[in-house]
């Protein structure tokens, strides 16, 4: 690590973070908040079923910014 130089989180730049906004904005959701609002909606034990954990799916709502803005035509659940 230097001191001084900061880095830019690859996911915030570049195409992906083009299509990623693109997709918001028209309404597209995104798969990973589908599948945080689905772990959402189970009991601690199917979590565990699946081998997820609450702390798990608490880091991928806040890794795809699934607490943030829901995308127009996206219904939240729960």
């Amino acid at each position: 690590m230097v001191q001084g130089i900061q880095l830019i989180d690859p996911d915030k730049q570049g195409i992906k973070y083009l299509v990623h906004r693109l997709q918001h904005r028209f309404g597209v959701p995104d798969r990973h908040c589908v599948d945080v609002d689905a772990w959402r909606a189970m009991t601690t034990e199917q979590l565990i079923d699946r081998h997820v954990t609450p702390e798990e799916v608490e880091t991928q709502a806040q890794k795809y910014d699934c607490n943030k803005d829901t995308p127009l035509g996206h219904p939240r659940m729960g």
